[in-house]
Order: C-alpha cells, then sequence, then structure tokens
C-alpha cells in the first residue's frame, strides 16, 4: 500500500510525495482509514513508528472537505500532549503537510508567557495543539472556547496520564461536546490506561502494531556493568568508539535529575566534549535553542531528563546512553526509542551501577527480556553483576476469551469483580477472626484477631472521582 491508496487530498499526497514518503508504515496503514471514517482509534505502536502522521493526516483531511463546518473562530480539533517539546513538534508537522492549504494551528504550553497564545487562539485556529496546564489556565481565562471541538487527540497518553495529569485531562474532556472523535496514541499501554480511556472512547478500533511495551527491533541496546566513580570514563569511551571518522557522533545522554544533567554535561565540556543540558528548570527558549541547534548539527551531545524521552523526532541520533536507569519501564522503550526511528538503526547503552539491582530488573520485566551485557569494555566490574543474580522475564500468561474492557453492552461501568472478590475474602477473614475473638474470650482468655493486609486499589473509580 501507498499513501496514494489512501482517500486522502491531492494537496496532502503532494506533501507526502515532496516529503518522499511513499508507503505509510503499519501504525499509519491501519489507523488511517477508520480516523478517516470518523470512529474513535486506540493505538500502540514503537517509538518512530510515524504515530504523529497517523492522526495529523485524518485531521488535515476532514478541514480541506469540510472548510466551514464550524462558525468563525472556532477551535475544531484539539491535540493534547504531556510536554512543550512535543507540542511544538507536533504543530510543525501539522504546518508542514497542512501548509498549502492555510490551515491554522496554534501551541499553547507553560514556561512561557501566554501573550503571544491569547492572541493566537482569537485568530481562530482550527487546530490547538496543548498540554493540560496552559489550557486549563487560559480555559479559566475563558480565553478558550471548546464547545465546537470535534475531535480529541491525546498523544502519549500514557505518559501524559502517568505525569499527574489525569484530573486536568478529565476537567478538559468534561467541557467538550459529547458528540466527537476520540483518537489517542502512545508507544507503551497499561491495562489502567485503557481502563480511563474506556470511560470517554466509543467502540474504538484498536491498532496495536506491536506487542506493548516493546523495544523497537533496529535498536541494538546493551547493559554495561560499572561503578559510579567509572561512569563518565566509560560515556567517553563510547564516544571514542563509535564516532565516525570526523570524530563526531550524535549522541543523547539521559540522566535521573536536573542537577545531574547540568553536572554532566560541565564535566564533558571540560573534557572538550561539546554538550549541553535539557530538562525542566531550562526556559522555553533556551530549550528550544538547544534542540534546534541538536537538530542541526552532524555530531554532538545533548544531556537530558527524561523530557526529552516522549515523542521527540531528531533525525540521526547515532547513540542513546542511560548514563542513569530510568525509575519505570516505559521511561526505558521511550529513552531507548531516540534512536533507530523511521527504519534506521541505533545502539542504545544502559549503565547498571550499585544499588540498579531492582531498576534493572523492572525493566527487563517490563519488556519481557534479558538485556545483553557488554563485558569488552575498559571499565568492567565483575563483582557488581555477580551481586545481581538475573532471572529470565517472566511471559505473560496468555488470555482466555472473555467480556472486553470497558463499558458494558448496556453502557453501565464494568464492574470490579476481582476488588469486589478480595474485599470479600477480607470481610471473611475478619468476620472469622471476630468469632475467634468471641469464643476466646467466651473462655477465659484473650486472643488478638490478626489484620488483614489485602487492600484494593480502583484505577477506574480514580477516574470517576
Amino acid at each position: 500500500m501507498t499513501f496514494d491508496d489512501l482517500p486522502l487530498a491531492a494537496a496532502l499526497k503532494d506533501s507526502l510525495r515532496a516529503r518522499k514518503l511513499v508507503q505509510p508504515t503499519p501504525v499509519q496503514r491501519d489507523a488511517i482509514p477508520p480516523a478517516l471514517q470518523a470512529k474513535d482509534v486506540l493505538a500502540c505502536a514503537q517509538t518512530g513508528s510515524g504515530k504523529t502522521a497517523a492522526f495529523v493526516l485524518p485531521i488535515l483531511q476532514r478541514l480541506i472537505e469540510d472548510p466551514g463546518a464550524a462558525p468563525e473562530r472556532a477551535m475544531r480539533n484539539l491535540v493534547l500532549v504531556p510536554t512543550r517539546e512535543l507540542a511544538v513538534q507536533v504543530a510543525e508537522v501539522f504546518g508542514q503537510l497542512g501548509a498549502s492549504e492555510g490551515i491554522m494551528v496554534q501551541c499553547v504550553y507553560g514556561g512561557v508567557s501566554q501573550r503571544r497564545q491569547v492572541h493566537g487562539l482569537s485568530a481562530g485556529p482550527e487546530v490547538v495543539v496543548a498540554t493540560p496546564g496552559r489550557l486549563l489556565d487560559l480555559m479559566a481565562q475563558r480565553h478558550v472556547d471548546l464547545s465546537q471541538v470535534e475531535c480529541l487527540v491525546l498523544d502519549e497518553v500514557d505518559r501524559m496520564l502517568d505525569m499527574g495529569f489525569v484530573r486536568d485531562v478529565r476537567k478538559i474532556v468534561a467541557a467538550l461536546p459529547t458528540k466527537r472523535q476520540n483518537l489517542a496514541f502512545s508507544a507503551t499501554l497499561s491495562p489502567g490506561v485503557e481502563d480511563i480511556l474506556a470511560r470517554f472512547m466509543v467502540n474504538p478500533v484498536r491498532v496495536m502494531t506491536d506487542r506493548v511495551s516493546t523495544t523497537a527491533s533496529e535498536v541494538d541496546h546493551r547493559i554495561c556493568w560499572v561503578r559510579s566513580s567509572q561512569k563518565l570514563d566509560l560515556l567517553q569511551h563510547l564516544l571514542q568508539l563509535h564516532a565516525d571518522s570526523n570524530g563526531e557522533i550524535k549522541t543523547l545522554v539521559f540522566t535521573a535529575t536536573k542537577h545531574g544533567a547540568d553536572r554532566l554535561a560541565k564535566k564533558l565540556n571540560a573534557l572538550n566534549i561539546g554538550a549541553t543540558a535539557i530538562h525542566g528548570n531550562k526556559s522555553q527558549n533556551a530549550r528550544e535553542r538547544a534542540l534546534n541547534q541538536f537538530r542541526k548539527d552532524s555530531g554532538g551531545t545533548l544531556v537530558a531528563t527524561d523530557v526529552a524521552a516522549r515523542g521527540l523526532d531528531v533525525k540521526g541520533i547515532d547513540l542513546v546512553i542511560n548514563y542513569d536507569l530510568p525509575k519505570e519501564g516505559d521511561s526505558y522503550v521511550h529513552r531507548v526509542g531516540r534512536t533507530a526511528r523511521a527504519g534506521a538503526t541505533g545502539r542504545a547503552y544502559s549503565f547498571v551501577s550499585e544499588g540498579d539491582d531492582t531498576l534493572l530488573r523492572g525493566i527487563e520485566r517490563f519488556i519481557r527480556q534479558q538485556i545483553p551485557v557488554v563485558n569488552d569494555h575498559p571499565f568492567p566490574c565483575g563483582q557488581l553483576e555477580a551481586a545481581m543474580p538475573r532471572q529470565a522475564p517472566r511471559q505473560p500468561r496468555s488470555r482466555q476469551a472473555g467480556p472486553s474492557r470497558g463499558p458494558s453492552s448496556e453502557g453501565q461501568p464494568r464492574r470490579n469483580t476481582r476488588n469486589f472478590s478480595r474485599r470479600k475474602q477480607s470481610s471473611g477473614r475478619t468476620a472469622t477472626a471476630a468469632s475467634s475473638t468471641r469464643s476466646a474470650s467466651a473462655n477465659g482468655t484473650q486472643s488478638e484477631a490478626p489484620r488483614s493486609t489485602t487492600r484494593s486499589f480502583s484505577l477506574s473509580g480514580w477516574w470517576r472521582r
């Protein structure tokens, strides 16, 4: 299949050909047709698989076919993203593919003055790409009208909900028209996130082009056992090992903290290795300058926190290094996914030091594979490896056929039978313990009833609060 086979406007096909985009990726091939039919779509695909274009093209197609469906100065499409950098990137894709049609796109995000954003909203953009926090601020000031929104897109939805935007997203969804299209895209998808999405998506078409929570096959990712005191030496060695004939290599290094990113960038510059730090404490202008410079250079090192791990599409990253292991498995998937994008190949190394055994086991359990070890580097630490025994991750159990997740056919929320049975068992144990206590008291003895340690947690209930 090629893009010419899809029911897209000639202007969009010309834009795609101008960018040498001929064949859609698997997620684009499977998600674009139902999205063009105004169906809800829930898509999960690996990083770098073209998820952004999978929702940008259907939105642009609708605007081209029906440019005057909504009143003047009314927002028709809302795209929610977790970070400022991703908001800018998505807006750029809209601008590139829809430039010939004069479609207006406005970015809304925090960290900068809202004056220009308010002015842009007053011009009546057809598409608004926003982070939840700043959008809510502008809604409270009555600068935003969501009453005419026809399509809601949640990009990198799992990260957006994990970052604490659950309540913000819920408030925004409540302000939208009930009749609308919903599109959700992510590289990882947990059952809890699916449960939340089921509350407002209507019979979504599920597009799962890859196994959920997996790394891209084009990424050669490995771990290096190394002491914390020798991490910098190993990083310098890897940069020299993989540099091209001109001594250049485009590298993205991830650290656990903002201060750690600043310290590492200073140490690399002291070693005559050009490096720039990017994290949440940097101003938006500084972050954009660092990213633009990193995109333009053929080499260079960008030291970042997880702010750069989600959705950012920087072409030509040769090497990704987890200087500090991430605390979550999905962050690992997104970090190593910054390389080997759009069918290219790439390398990723993760440094494992003292106290990282729990993090490593969590990552391998999440991706369901054991990461290969590099033992031939100059700073090996066999004592660390021996002190952290590894086991092959458990494979997921095969699910038997049964009722699907989400609301029941009658439109009522699905009953959380698992938590109900736990509470029932807990109540049974408590009643038994109480009976034993009364019996012991009758015999003149004292007996302390055992405490129940069972705790139930319903993510769906949290969403409804």
